[in-house]
């Protein structure tokens, strides 16, 4: 009865080691050939452990010389020949999908059901036998420590295994489109980890963003929504864990707020999945390796799922952060002596003036650029124009301004030939929208047909920094706006009718301008309609420049020129501060220097 009893309970051991691991491999925690042999000798002996234990247990209570707890003993081990069809790889007869899922469950509580009824049935069996207090228990404790012992040691080879196999993530990141946005981002498979050292001040605001990667593959897997866990560790580590949805067009962004920084914070972790943790991976702490698992068993797994992602990057929040928000708009070809508030004639610029009534006028600036990209690398950097290209140019405003802890972001509409997005200045940009010509209306469908009209660059770029601040109202930010309806002669249309022409009805070189410049003031005015409204209208400045602008001859042709102007308009609207005209002539390049 003895040999019975032990073929009994090693063959019932292979099985539930055999199941447990096949189990595991299911769920993605096998990555590989021995850590597949420490899983299953490790609850092999774990379960053998437990059997001889029993039997230890058994024995003290009851010593007996019956055979026939060895029997119902064994009856109780080959129980585990119920769990045959699931290592075979036999599927229950009918049933849905979720049926089929849980066939391990329904495997498992049939062995369990049998091994407990001749478990109870070996307790009767010990309790009617004759008594034999000679009978030595010693054997069967000390049989049942060791092999508990050993596999406790094998399962947690196994665990190490599973930490070690885990995929990190590492690598500089690159500049990465998504829609017409640009990031500097890495690729990050599923359950793959990022981690690096981190610090943080008062009020910390973290930001995630993520972007879908174009699969290379057609068994690669996609996804729409990620459920993302971020791992701070300081004096304690603190989760937090959400889902954020990929967006087509663009960067999708997750927030993590103050409450979740722990004191002393030191490090990050993040990682992600396609679907939401179960509790019990949550409470037990394990993480699958393996992510891209075979739908069908033995078949091969599928490619892993990849997203871009950018940051993480750390802010300086509200209200722990006394430092103004800074709205920069930039308008091409609008020379000084176009706005009304400088003395030209026509009212083409309501919402602009209304800007200057209360701000910082400086109606003698000089922009030495002789074109846009000059006169943005000088505003943006303070350095010479003759420096763009050089390596000699230092860091610029939104670099600066993101070393302090803001948000940077650009919305610029430039033209194919432009490369404004790898200039010196653009580096310092979180995220650089770089929206051209054919750029779609933000929240917009696709037009119907051809006669439909699409929303203008200019009003998508506005459109864009509109709900950007709209979203980011919590920390401190630096939002550059750059349009260029103005740009080229002559101007795009404003979509509405004219309304300056000359007497006759013919529209001059001069009456085109001053329509598309009434239409961006028209745009310019809703943005900043929106700062006063909300509560950035109390720490948010406000400029108004241009990078260049055109002339028109005197007299009554006002014919175009085709000569920029380097007399440009600069407006800075200070929160608290009232009107002032500074006489002097001021210069655009140092633009930069004075708001950083």
């Amino acid at each position: 009865m003895l040999s019975l009893y032990v073929l009994s309970l090693s063959v019932a051991a292979a099985f539930v080691g055999s199941f447990v691991r096949g189990v595991l491999a299911q769920f993605g925690f096998i990555p590989g050939l021995m850590p597949a042999v420490y899983v299953t000798l490790g609850t092999a002996l774990l379960y053998a452990a437990v059997q001889l234990l029993y039997l230890a247990l058994l024995r003290i209570y009851q010593p007996t010389r019956g055979r026939a707890v060895f029997v119902t003993e064994a009856c109780s081990n080959l129980a585990a020949l119920v769990l045959l069809p699931a290592l075979l790889g036999i599927s229950l007869p009918g049933g849905s999908d979720s049926f089929q899922r849980a066939a391990p469950v329904i495997f498992l509580g049939a062995f369990a059901a049998l091994h407990l009824f001749f478990k109870l049935a070996s307790f009767y069996a010990a309790l009617s036998s004759p008594e034999d207090p000679d009978r030595s228990i010693l054997l069967w404790g000390l049989s049942g420590l060791a092999a508990g012992a050993l596999g406790a040691m094998l399962v947690f080879a196994w665990r190490n295994s599973v930490e070690a196999g885990r995929v990190t993530v590492s690598g500089e990141e690159r500049r990465v489109l998504a829609g017409t946005q640009y990031a500097r981002a890495r690729i990050i498979p599923e359950g793959a980890t990022l981690s690096g050292a981190i610090s943080a001040g008062e009020s910390p605001e973290l930001s995630l963003r993520f972007a879908p990667v174009e699969t290379e593959s057609p068994a690669s897997v996609a996804t729409d929504r990620l459920y993302v866990t971020v791992a701070l560790r300081g004096r304690e580590t603190k989760l937090y864990q959400s889902s954020v949805n990929l967006q087509p067009s663009g960067w999708a962004e997750l927030y993590v707020s103050s409450e979740f920084f722990p004191e002393d914070l030191r490090e990050y972790e993040i990682y992600w999945t396609r679907s939401r943790e179960p509790n019990w991976q949550r409470i037990l702490g394990l993480r699958p390796v393996v992510y891209g698992l075979s739908e069908t068993p033995g078949g091969a797994p599928a490619a892993p799922a990849r997203v871009y992602l950018s940051g993480p990057t750390v802010f300086s929040g509200r209200p722990a952060s006394k430092s103004p928000n800074f709205l920069i708009v930039f308008v091409d070809g609008l020379a000084a002596d176009h706005l009304s508030l400088f003395g030209y004639p026509r009212d083409v610029t309501p919402a602009i003036d209304r800007l200057g009534y209360r701000a910082q006028l400086f109606p003698d600036t000089i922009s030495t650029g002789a074109n846009a990209e000059i006169g943005l690398f000088a505003a943006m950097t303070g350095e010479d124009p003759a420096q763009l290209g050089g390596a000699g140019a230092g860091p610029a405003l939104p670099e600066l301004l993101r070393r302090a802890g803001y948000a940077t972001v650009a919305f610029i509409e430039s033209s194919v030939s432009e490369i404004s997005r790898d200039a010196p200045w653009a580096a310092g940009f979180d995220l650089y929208d770089d929206i051209g010509a054919a750029a779609p209306a933000v929240g917009s469908s696709a037009p119907k047909n051809e006669d439909e009209p699409t929303a203008s660059p200019t009003s998508t770029a506005i459109a864009r920094a509109r709900a950007w601040i709209a979203d980011h109202q919590m920390i401190p930010f630096l939002c550059v706006v750059r349009v260029r309806t103005l740009a080229e002669f002559p101007p795009a249309k404003s979509g509405t009718r004219d309304t300056f022409a000359s007497e006759n009805g013919a529209l001059l070189d001069v009456d085109r301008f001053d329509n598309a410049l009434l239409g961006v003031d028209r745009e310019l005015g809703a943005l900043f309609k929106f700062i006063r409204d909300y509560e950035t209208r109390s720490n948010t400045c406000i400029v108004v420049t241009a990078p260049y602008g055109h002339e028109f001859s005197p007299g009554a042709s006002r014919k175009f020129l085709g000569v920029p102007s380097e007399r440009v308009p600069l407006i800075i609207d200070l929160p608290d501060r009232r009107q002032r005209k500074v006489p002097k002539q001021a210069h655009l390049q140092d633009l930069g220097a004075t708001l950083a």
